[in-house]
């Protein structure tokens, strides 16, 4: 009997990127971020490792592509803005929408945000990668953040996030009332310290 071809390398299809964060974030709700591998991932996603490292260099990357996949629905959602709307509005409206985006994948964010703890190098990567999204978020609001001023802009938005994101973690309610009184209460220590600087 003639010999069998090899079996054809498994491509990942279009979607894969998406197929590999969910199956990412599943996993990292019920095992723990620091215990799953990109085997796991790659089997839960359907693909083999190939088809993995094809989408992503390492799990790390799992991470930004989820920031930057939530990033680009808020920016989807507020490609119309209203110019006459209070600029803190604009800013809480952006910064909720993207809570209430990631809210379904809550635990499995709050298993990677616990990682972090133990591993100092994904938070450094981490931080940068919050810094961008906020200089998105703020764009979404049609708010200046490039230049001197728009770097103190995003710096003290990133912070204020981070800050939030602490009670978002363990925000239960529905509406996610804590976080909205959390991010309020943030957004006017920002706003009082931009008017006292000129920002």
């Amino acid at each position: 009997m003639p010999p069998k071809p090899a079996p054809k390398k498994q491509k990942p299809p279009f979607s894969a990127k998406d197929g590999i964060i969910d199956a990412a974030l599943k996993l990292a709700a019920v095992q723990g971020w620091s215990f799953i591998t990109v085997r796991d991932i790659s089997h839960e996603a359907g693909l083999d490792l190939a088809g993995f490292y094809e989408v992503f260099d390492c799990k790390d990357d799992i991470v930004t592509a989820y920031g930057r996949r939530l990033d680009q629905k808020v920016l989807q959602n507020f490609s119309d803005i209203h110019p006459e709307t209070p600029v803190r509005d604009l800013i809480f409206d952006v910064i909720m929408e993207r809570f209430d985006l990631a809210n379904r994948d809550r635990e499995g964010l709050k298993s990677i945000l616990n990682s972090m703890k133990l591993d100092p190098k994904q938070f450094f990567l981490a931080l940068p990668q919050l810094s961008a999204s906020m200089t998105r978020m703020l764009e979404a609001a049609g708010i200046d953040a490039y230049g001197p001023k728009g770097a103190i802009r995003v710096a003290g938005l990133t912070a204020s996030v981070a800050w939030v994101t602490r009670t978002w973690l363990e925000d239960e309610s529905q509406d996610l009332s804590k976080t909205m009184a959390a991010l309020d209460k943030a957004l006017g220590r920002i706003e009082g310290l931009a008017e006292k600087f000129g920002l």
